[in-house]
């Protein structure tokens, strides 16, 4: 028997009631009730409200396609401020954890889960939060590394920019701290001797920027591509390196380093201070370093970049950018996510053209997508078994409908249980967008048991949080309901 039979026994179909419109030329209630559920995971009672501003779904996808910022945050945002992650820069995070011991991190990652399920569950600005979790997958870093230190500012790329120019995506992220020391930039120089030892190229970056990031593994791109693009590299250093070409004792500096607070005060410190070789401060905290960079003109897929320092990696990503196999790649990854990888070849053809004539805007390509035919098509379709992310923010979402968790360690836990952690995906290349990989009886055991926690008394903190559902279901019809092909699946 398979998995979606058996959901579909062990389920029941609800009969939704579908009151009418007040303008019999808009969007019924049912209806909107399945824009919510495939974007944004699940309908709140807020959020209801919001959609029914608009006498179509589609304007409302176009609002937020034209302003990320859309719906005021700032409730999540005033619950979190005292948090860490949102008082300390990049810089202030160096200077406190880059000498400490790994398991010291373990209350940053809290923080970090915090910041991210809250954003997913209460903000309105839902496409935006979609995209979020899109593009952090897609430029996966691994938590357990350095990297963990600097990601709420890599997430900020995300938040702030999650329907934007892709070249201008790709750079931020390509010369953000969390990437350079994930995939080993840090590393990266020209081959030199420094302090009795040779240290030289490190491709890392260079391939996965290439196979992950943009083109896809079948993007036609060759070694000798890879090794001119980890020359581009060469050069750009997290914050934790500042002292990796220093030409003096850091003794004498360390005191003076440790008083700095923010962007400007390191800038100072290193036009001061010339034995550093810091060529540039950028405004995320990471260096460039002309005397780690290697001179020359580079080949890159067929173009000629000329030598030009730092400015040589935005030539580079300008190129991979209007490749044609970027286009490809990208477009195939944003169907794949919103509507399964059964493709429309016609659908996916005209994403890919809107990529190459708009020189990579997302934007476009998402209006092209979610305003589709095959996406409205897919509203009341479900066949894709959800990821757990997916599953566990449905059901949370739907379950305490805007009210506030106090506690979300179990969430955590059920992450945990899944394997599937918001920043614990070892391998750069995040976790599949291909739900086959997750449709198994072990998985769907632990949705089974989640959904059994949430009718429960007591969850997150809040007594009999499952009264508040937004379907307004009793315990025994709302179980059901979380089991159900439609909670299931996508």
């Amino acid at each position: 028997m398979n998995l979606k039979r058996h959901i579909l026994i062990i389920g029941f179909a609800l009969v939704a009631n579908s009151s009418s419109a007040e303008n019999i030329h808009c969007d019924n209630k049912e209806l909107r009730e399945s824009v919510l559920t495939k974007v944004g995971y699940a309908p709140t009672d807020q959020s209801y409200v919001e959609i029914s501003k608009y006498c179509k779904w589609q304007d409302w996808i176009k609002a937020q396609l034209l302003n990320p910022k859309l719906y005021n945050d700032n409730h999540i945002e005033n619950d979190i401020k005292e948090f860490e992650i949102i008082n300390k820069n990049n810089l202030q995070m160096m200077q406190k954890y880059s000498t400490e011991a790994p398991p010291t991190e373990k209350y940053i990652q809290q923080e970090l889960f915090t910041h991210r399920i809250n954003y997913t569950l209460y903000s309105e600005n839902r496409l935006r939060e979609m995209m979020v979790w899109f593009w952090f997958n897609h430029f996966n870093v691994y938590g357990d590394s350095g990297a963990i230190r600097y990601v709420k500012s890599y997430e900020d790329i995300f938040r702030n920019n999650p329907f934007g120019n892709f070249k201008d995506i790709l750079l931020e992220v390509t010369t953000h701290p969390s990437m350079l020391i994930y995939l080993d930039n840090d590393l990266n120089t020209k081959p030199m001797k420094l302090e009795e030892n040779f240290i030289g190229y490190n491709d890392n970056h260079a391939r996965e920027l290439l196979e992950l990031h943009s083109m896809g593994v079948d993007g036609g791109y060759t070694e000798e591509d890879i090794a001119a693009l980890a020359k581009i590299l060469t050069g750009f250093k997290s914050i934790e390196k500042y002292d990796f070409f220093l030409d003096d004792n850091l003794n004498k500096y360390k005191s003076s380093f440790k008083s700095i607070k923010d962007i400007n005060g390191l800038k100072t410190f290193f036009n001061k201070n010339k034995k550093f070789n810091v060529t540039k401060v950028n405004y995320n905290y990471s260096l460039f370093f002309n005397i780690g960079h290697t001179l020359g003109e580079k080949k890159l897929l067929g173009n000629t970049i000329y030598e030009n320092k730092e400015q040589e990696l935005t030539k580079a990503i300008e190129i991979i950018t209007k490749h044609p196999a970027t286009a490809k790649f990208i477009s195939k990854k944003l169907y794949a996510y919103f509507l399964g990888t059964d493709y429309n070849q016609s659908l996916l053809n005209e994403m890919e053209n809107t990529f190459k004539t708009s020189n990579g805007d997302i934007k476009s390509v998402l209006e092209i997508l979610l305003t589709s035919k095959d996406f409205e098509n897919n509203l009341k379709i479900y066949k894709y078994f959800k990821n757990p992310f997916e599953f566990i923010m449905s059901a949370t979402k739907l379950t305490v409908n805007n009210e506030k968790i106090i506690d979300n360690s179990d969430i955590r836990s059920i992450f945990h249980n899944l394997s599937f952690g918001l920043h614990s995906k070892l391998t750069p290349e995040g976790y599949s967008l291909d739900s086959t990989k997750y449709e198994s009886s072990n998985i769907l055991h632990q949705y089974i048991n989640f959904s059994d926690y949430l009718t429960t008394e007591k969850i997150f903190g809040i007594q009999n949080a499952f009264k508040n559902n937004y379907y307004k279901l009793n315990k025994n019809e709302y179980f059901k309901f979380l089991i159900s092909e439609k909670m299931i699946y996508k």
